[in-house]
């Protein structure tokens, strides 16, 4: 896949949830001129764009996970102390 197109796909899902090659999985906050930021929870995960090989999103219309699950998946995170 050339440049460009990664990074037109990549600016489509700006700001949403993604999973990059399998395994890196977050919201894509920053499209740099040479790598990604992705958050998760309480990390950032900066990813070359020349790297990445397939970007996972969900699909319109699937339901919203539940917020418990998500505190779980957080539970280090400071908002869940509160």
């Amino acid at each position: 896949m050339h440049d460009s197109d990664i990074r037109d796909l990549l600016k489509k899902q700006l700001f949403r949830y993604v999973v990059i090659n399998g395994k890196f999985k977050g919201i894509l906050c920053c499209i740099k001129d040479d790598f990604i930021i992705l958050i998760d929870c309480c990390r950032i995960i900066e990813i070359p764009i020349d790297e990445i090989t397939s970007i996972e999103k969900k699909a319109i219309g699937c339901p919203e996970k539940d917020d418990d699950k998500k505190k779980k998946h957080c539970e280090h995170c400071e908002h869940n102390n509160e």
